[in-house]
């Protein structure tokens, strides 16, 4: 029970170590994450001469940036495409409560579990069957949102993926050992 207790407390004590340090402002981002910063930006004779005011340095006058826009055509094809992919992905975490509450009110559940009873007596290959049904079953449900996620990526030029191409990645990551790995932690 001891160990327990140290690892509960190890684990609070890293948890709070970890909150601290990103509130402290994120230590694992890089210095040259924003290469165009204002000191980096001043010309040469701004940096030698030490009558310039910070302020006056930093006009928008003397900063310039070279920044990418989209046409209009494209800018409105990303906010359509944006807007699209927030409501699908609400839509997906509501039909996947909806699925699992159907695969408990319609018995599959309870059939995976005697399925998973009949396999073997031991609790833990009692498990190895169930994750699997249970997985595969929940992803046959998402298949045909996941679907309509990569036509939309199709149609608004946000993916270049085959179908064929898409469903071979699609099945590596609903159906891998990685995804039961996680699970099962």
């Amino acid at each position: 029970m001891g160990r327990w207790v140290f690892l509960h407390h190890f684990a609070m004590v890293l948890s709070a170590c970890l909150c601290f340090r990103w509130l402290r402002g994120a230590p694992w981002t890089s210095a040259n994450a924003h290469p165009e910063t204002p000191a980096a930006q001043a010309s040469p004779e701004q940096a030698g001469s030490s009558q310039a005011s910070p302020s006056e340095s930093r006009t928008p006058e003397r900063i310039k940036t070279k920044q990418y826009t989209l046409s209009h055509e494209r800018q409105a094809k990303a906010v359509a495409y944006s807007r699209a992919g927030y409501t699908l992905y609400f839509v997906s975490y509501f039909l996947g409560g909806l699925f699992l509450f159907l695969i408990l009110r319609l018995g599959w559940a309870a059939k995976f579990r005697d399925i998973a009873e009949n396999a073997s007596e031991k609790k833990w290959i009692q498990g190895l069957v169930f994750v699997p049904l249970l997985f595969l079953t929940i992803g046959v449900l998402d298949l045909p949102l996941h679907l309509y996620w990569h036509s939309l990526s199709l149609h608004y030029e946000q993916s270049i993926q085959g179908w064929g191409s898409w469903f071979w990645d699609w099945s590596k990551e609903s159906f891998s050992p990685r995804r039961l790995e996680l699970f099962l932690s």
